[in-house]
């Protein structure tokens, strides 16, 4: 994401990201507006990524919660199953299974949720992607005719001025920190 910008000269700009690369452009004007656009592009698939994610988890929990259900069906079939064949019988049985069944059903769908607001989840999750993605093309296609409008466009350090500054290679010259020390404010 850009983060700050400085104009070298008539028509030449020094961006910087986040990560404190160096960009030299060149434009004829509207630089802040060109910048101001590829950050919202970028934070809109930074949230796009988030919600993906997020609707990956949600899927998942569901899945979970369809398995659990199955498994409690299982498990009450062979309780049944069990108090028919022996003497405890079927309704002794199934009064102490079904309870233990429920409880754990309840406690089980807290973490994984409930039908209706899984899939609530899920359809606005994908809506909302969907949203993004379309936003993403529309401001792509504004960045594009932005940038050819004012003959925008990123020059490699040969063809500048500016020439990137070489670090020293010597172990002496480095600076090194031994030990750090809190501040005591």
């Amino acid at each position: 994401m850009n983060r700050k910008y400085m104009k070298l000269n008539d028509n030449n700009y020094m961006t910087t990201n986040d990560d404190g690369e160096i960009v030299i452009t060149k434009s004829d004007s509207n630089i802040k507006e060109i910048l101001m656009k590829e950050n919202e592009i970028e934070d809109t698939y930074d949230d796009l990524f988030y919600k993906k994610d997020l609707l990956d988890i949600i899927k998942n929990k569901d899945k979970m919660r369809k398995d659990s259900n199955k498994t409690f069906i299982i498990i009450g079939i062979i309780s049944a199953i069990t108090g028919y064949f022996t003497p405890i019988g079927i309704v002794t049985m199934l009064a102490t299974m079904i309870p233990g069944i429920f409880i754990f059903k309840l406690l089980f769908s807290l973490i994984s949720g409930t039908k209706k607001s899984n899939r609530r989840e899920i359809m606005a999750l994908n809506s909302s992607i969907e949203l993004d993605i379309q936003k993403i093309k529309k401001i792509t296609e504004e960045l594009e005719k932005l940038k050819t409008k004012n003959n925008y466009q990123t020059l490699p350090h040969s063809k500048t001025q500016i020439k990137p500054i070489e670090l020293p290679t010597h172990e002496h010259n480095q600076n090194k920190v031994k030990r750090l020390v809190p501040n005591e404010e």
